[in-house]
């Protein structure tokens, strides 16, 4: 589609998506780009709504809508069938409609697999009485034949039917991937729910910055290739479910810029840009984002949160005279990337705390972009956010003071008060440990287990390192938390050999174990990171070697579900 405005000097164009199902959906939103890309896999009918807007005066010129009605393939309206799509190692499998008020989903093997490897199955659909249904399957190694059928449910998940088995044979990537090596071969031990490595790179080349996914093995399943406007820090920050993920994008001015959710296709689903979600923070009142960085999170209630950078000038706080601070900003944006709450760190974290290692930014790769002067005090540099279930409160991860702390969200109706802080100096006494370093420092990717008693994070151990040279390792670390007597129990410390001074991921697994991810597993500049499955006790009982720094990596059940321990 190309949209076509008045003609004004700085217009932006948007695009929506309106049917009888989900109503209206912003699907690219007020970009400087005429021409969208955009194909549903589902047959209907189809509005598009073209908008364009005076980005000075923020005044919206133009508006037309057109109606498109998506037919389904032929065959499809009888007979299931399976055809090839754009991705090498994703087939769309089509099927007759089925009665409204149950749902379909799509089961998938390989009849040659390894032992070890379980049949797979795409996240469910409801079914609409004369309406055909249609997946993307993704999850299956390269160059291999599958069988796949569909399977029909109740509103009780009673089986009402099955398809017949269907064949597909996948192709080999168009790109070269990193390698998977698995250090440690499956065990009983090792939990086989979750059968899936989602892997995260960061590099300079497009292998390296390609997100991937491997099965327990090292085999490859899935990739998927960003847009055209891929450069150096694009990021995928994590899977949304139903085959989706959230990536940041750059553009030719700075990091950051473009928030992007994709389908297993690696086509956009939904876009924002850093402009349009300051156009309504300024509407709102609220400071101005330099980018968008290091996470953005689907919550249970169907919300994204964000995490941006902001600026301030503060005068005799972090040092002498005027000093340029980067604080961060959590941006919470509704299904149709409308803001509805926001958290600023300069109002609810104490300003004269400076950052634990006196870190600083200028416009370099790893910093956010440096808007008011030429250096600026890095002061929180902010990793993960995270849903704490118990108390729909949101807990967020400040790299820079070795912190984790929880503040007061109630789905959006909170004021973002601090509850507590957790860490060095903060409102807790550790127990569990006699190590002269207990806590963590400079941590990456605090996420909550079945319950939001019990938290595992990453512990890179910056701070530990810098004060004790022989303390050069990190650490899987998993946390019980009393928060009626504000006591941290330190149940899980798994001291690994290799260093990672960045990135770094941990995740709660079904079986009880732990994922920590080394994201550089020796010092910054290695290519080379280190997924490990722990247990309770600190026993390493599973390894993967990968040829690629990675931001983070999951443990997924299958390309469509999101880890259990998340409490989507």
């Amino acid at each position: 589609f190309t949209v076509t405005g008045d003609g004004a000097q700085d217009e932006r164009y948007r695009l929506i998506v309106q049917t009888a199902a989900t109503g209206k959906r912003a699907i690219f939103d007020f970009r400087t780009d005429a021409a969208f890309e955009w194909t549903p896999v589902d047959e209907g009918l189809y509005y598009i709504i073209a908008q364009a807007m005076d980005a000075s005066t923020a005044t919206i010129t133009s508006t037309t809508a057109i109606g498109y009605a998506m037919q389904p393939i032929p065959a499809s309206t009888t007979q299931p069938v399976v055809s090839s799509t754009s991705h090498p190692m994703v087939a769309r499998y089509s099927a007759p409609a089925c009665p409204t008020g149950s749902r379909m989903q799509v089961t998938f093997v390989a009849p040659s697999a390894p032992a070890g490897i379980t049949p797979s199955k795409t996240h469910f659909k409801d079914c609409r009485s004369g309406s055909t249904m249609n997946f993307y399957v993704g999850g299956m190694r390269e160059n291999t034949n599958y069988v796949l059928r569909h399977r029909i449910v109740d509103a009780n998940d009673n089986l009402l039917g099955v398809g017949p088995y269907l064949s597909f044979q996948t192709g080999s990537p168009a790109i070269a991937l990193p390698a998977a090596t698995v250090l440690d071969p499956i065990d009983p031990g090792t939990s086989n729910t979750e059968k899936l490595v989602l892997v995260s790179p960061v590099g300079s080349s497009v292998m390296l910055r390609t997100p991937f996914a491997v099965d327990l093995l090292g085999a490859p399943v899935w990739y998927a290739e960003i847009e055209a406007n891929q450069t150096v820090g694009s990021i995928m920050t994590r899977p949304t479910g139903e085959g989706r993920f959230i990536v940041l994008l750059n553009t030719t001015e700075a990091v950051g810029q473009v928030m992007q959710e994709i389908d297993l296709l690696g086509n956009p689903v939904r876009e924002i840009h850093v402009e349009r979600i300051n156009q309504m923070l300024a509407a709102r009142g609220d400071d101005l984002i330099n980018n968008i960085h290091h996470d953005a999170r689907l919550l249970p209630d169907g919300n994204t949160a964000i995490i941006g950078t902001n600026e301030r000038i503060l005068t005799d706080v972090q040092g002498p005279g005027d000093v340029d601070v980067q604080s961060d900003m959590i941006v919470v944006l509704n299904p149709n990337h409308e803001v509805i709450w926001t958290w600023n760190g300069f109002d609810h974290i104490d300003n004269s705390r400076v950052a634990i290692l006196d870190e600083k930014c200028t416009n370099r790769p790893g910093c956010s972009p440096v808007l008011l002067a030429e250096v600026a005090n890095d002061w929180m540099h902010s990793n993960a956010v995270a849903y704490s279930a118990d108390d729909n409160n949101l807990i967020l991860s400040i790299r820079h003071q070795d912190w984790i702390i929880k503040m007061d969200y109630q789905n959006g109706r909170g004021t973002g008060d601090v509850i507590w802080r957790l860490g060095p100096d903060g409102d807790f006494t550790i127990a569990g440990s006699t190590d002269p370093f207990p806590w963590f420092s400079h941590i990456h990717d605090p996420n909550f287990g079945l319950t939001s008693d019990i938290l595992a994070v990453y512990d890179n151990g910056n701070t530990r390192c810098h004060l004790d040279p022989n303390s050069c390792y990190s650490r899987g670390q998993v946390y019980q938390l009393d928060e009626t007597n504000m006591v941290a129990t330190l149940i899980t410390d798994t001291q690994f050999t290799e260093y990672s001074g960045g990135f770094g991921s941990a995740q709660l697994l079904v079986n009880g174990d732990f994922h920590f991810n080394s994201g550089i597993a020796a010092d910054f500049g290695v290519p080379e990171s280190l997924s490990h499955e722990t247990q309770p006790d600190g026993t390493i009982v599973q390894t993967m070697q990968l040829a690629t720094m990675a931001y983070r990596t999951h443990r997924m059940v299958d390309l469509y579900a999101l880890p259990p321990s998340w409490g989507n």
